[in-house]
């Protein structure tokens, strides 16, 4: 098949949103297409029409990789594509990192173009009305909901600390960006932060927070979302399933049918969760990665 390559024009807009479209792929894209948040599009064509596109962009958040999906309908075509977005990349620009369903048809794909595995998400949705389990919460230990452990200035900047700790270590082959305490402030109390859904575990002296689990609204009315999860150490991440229960309660006493998540393969923490309260391990989607030229 022949193919012609080209550079992304905003002529191509409509176009290129009837091709993403038609694949059923996330809004996501099509906001960085709207938006021009990205630094390269290239598009392949057979025929006139549009076989496929890969698009690259930097995140402040991991800004030490470059970040790309790439959607086609031919493995010959992804080749291609790939190859023209590494001839305009330099050294510095890597590693390469993107995420895949796991029925993804580029899978193999990535292996035979150096990429590597570095980490697998399970996305299941728990429907609260059928799948609802009950775990106790250790007596010695005392679970409050984060909106009466925010008020007490020494707990809330321990907690911030805790985040930002557990989330740097949970993301060592893709680093986070250096920021200050302020900024994870605003990262662990965002808007849609449900803070009476979220919970945390403190010592029975209340004085240090043992662990920790947030909850989020949905774009969907029926359902809420698991945020981060954490532990001041590895023995206390035992703790943590319990506090998903009590999320999956509250879900469930507010109304709400589901409870999505997405647990990390890299999170000794998220994978106690999954493990222990027996959640579905599907979806997946799987992150690859490719560390230079």
């Amino acid at each position: 098949m022949t193919y012609t390559m080209k550079s992304y024009q905003p002529s191509d807009e409509l176009q290129l949103i009837n091709f993403i479209t038609a694949l059923d792929e996330d809004s996501e894209i099509l906001h960085r297409i709207r938006h021009s948040t990205y630094k390269h599009v290239f598009l392949v064509y057979s025929q006139g029409e549009i076989n496929g596109m890969i698009m690259a962009w930097k995140s402040s958040f991991h800004p030490n990789c470059t970040y790309f999906t790439c959607m086609a309908h031919h493995t010959e075509a992804a080749k291609a594509l790939l190859a023209e977005l590494e001839r305009h990349l330099e050294q510095q620009d890597y590693p390469l990192q993107t995420i895949v369903d796991e029925n993804d048809r580029l899978h193999a794909f990535y292996l035979d173009n150096l990429f590597t595995i570095i980490r697998k998400t399970y996305l299941p949705r728990i429907n609260v009305l059928k799948d609802h389990a009950s775990f106790a919460i250790p007596t010695n230990q005392v679970v409050k909901p984060l909106d009466e452990v925010t008020p007490h200035a020494k707990l809330a900047n321990q907690l911030v600390a805790l985040v930002k700790r557990n989330y740097e270590e949970t993301h060592l082959v893709n680093p986070v960006a250096t920021m200050e305490l302020t900024k994870w402030r605003n990262l662990t109390y965002p808007e849609d932060l449900l803070a009476s859904g979220s919970f945390v575990c403190l010592d029975p002296n209340e004085e240090k927070i043992l662990a920790y689990s947030f909850l989020h609204e949905a774009e969907r009315d029926d359902m809420v979302e698991l945020g981060w999860c954490g532990a001041f150490d590895e023995p206390s991440a035992a703790i943590i399933p319990s506090l998903v229960v009590k999320q999956l309660e509250y879900a469930m006493r507010i109304g709400y049918q589901y409870v999505e998540g997405e647990f990390d393969t890299t999170s000794i923490y998220a994978m106690e969760v999954l493990h222990t309260l027996s959640l579905p391990k599907h979806p997946v989607s799987i992150t690859y990665q490719k560390r230079g030229i």
